[in-house]
């Protein structure tokens, strides 16, 4: 069949209040949550704040709902020891199903809002093999068939390897409905140059201190919901992370 665009029925999305303002308008152009149902992927290097990231999110959005935290990478021994996990309720539930199946399976019986997969280059299929790269495109298609069914967001996370590429497949970075880059802060290049201009080297090198800790999540291409190029900076804390205005 074919429809005129009036025939063809509105889709309902959801905005979930993701508890950061900068985060919230960055993926939605009413600048009010992140959409539901929808697939995204965080992808950074190691130890840039992904995993950090996604946790305090979802523990803003367990406040009121649902949240499923898969962890593929770390014991979850170790995971209850992570500084956001601290003082979580009993909406925030954690897996270590690495199976996409056994993930939807989980999705399916405990009807959460929001799902984090740390991380989908650790992903197994049913032989308990890495997923390959020509099984990406149909794992991705499960996970948004499953979003859409559970009227959920699935946050996958991804691991940059040096070709700037998610590990295990280039297709990773591209098939999710947004891509969000995570960024260790570095005073580097014409940033670098900038400030030069500016202050003294002391105040530079202070300022390197300063921002030892800090991070950024950025859209820089692809949304589906929103602009892209949304830039939001954020700091890693004794508590978790902390928003922040980036203003030199």
């Amino acid at each position: 069949m074919i429809y005129t665009l009036d025939e063809i029925p509105e889709s309902k999305i959801e905005l979930i209040n993701s508890g950061f303002n900068s985060v919230n308008s960055s993926f939605n152009a009413n600048k009010s949550g992140i959409p539901s149902p929808a697939l995204s992927m965080f992808a950074g290097e190691a130890g840039s704040g992904k995993s950090s990231l996604l946790g305090c999110i979802g523990k803003n959005i367990a406040k009121e709902h649902k949240v499923i935290y898969f962890s593929l990478e770390a014991s979850l021994g170790n995971v209850k020891n992570w500084r956001w996990a601290r003082e979580l309720g009993n909406s925030f539930l954690f897996s270590e199903a690495n199976n996409h199946e056994e993930q939807i399976r989980i999705i399916e019986e405990n009807n959460p809002k929001f799902v984090i997969i740390d991380s989908v280059n650790l992903l197994v299929n049913k032989s308990g093999a890495c997923i390959k790269h020509g099984e990406v495109k149909e794992v991705a298609s499960l996970y948004t068939r499953a979003a859409v069914n559970n009227s959920c967001h699935i946050a996958l996370i991804g691991q940059l390897g040096e070709d700037g590429n998610v590990l295990g497949s280039s297709q990773w970075t591209f098939l999710p409905d947004v891509i969000c880059h995570i960024n260790k802060f570095k005073i580097e290049g014409k940033l670098k140059k900038d400030l030069v201009k500016k202050f003294s080297q002391q105040s530079i090198d202070e300022l390197v201190i300063k921002t030892k800790r800090w991070f950024s999540l950025s859209i820089p291409s692809k949304n589906r919901f929103g602009e892209a190029g949304s830039n939001c900076m954020f700091e890693h804390t004794d508590y978790g992370i902390k928003e922040i205005n980036f203003n030199f």
